[in-house]
């Protein structure tokens, strides 16, 4: 869900937020794990801390491209 919710704050097209919501889900996957790995935390709560995180920018770029 957050993915496509950090979409929708960037890009108006259904393809725009299709293909940044399958980059933001690969990109907050990746870091999810390695933060887990790091952290020593699971690695669910993880990915979800940095979806969180990147729907937070999402929301910020959003108000400032408009």
């Amino acid at each position: 869900v957050y993915p496509e919710l950090s979409a929708m704050r960037i890009h108006k097209s259904f393809r725009g937020c299709v293909i940044y919501s399958a980059v933001v889900s690969v990109v907050s996957a990746v870091l999810g794990i390695v933060l887990s790995i790091l952290a020593s935390t699971p690695v669910g709560p993880s990915i979800v801390v940095m979806n969180i995180l990147i729907f937070a920018a999402s929301v910020v770029l959003g108000k400032v491209l408009k």
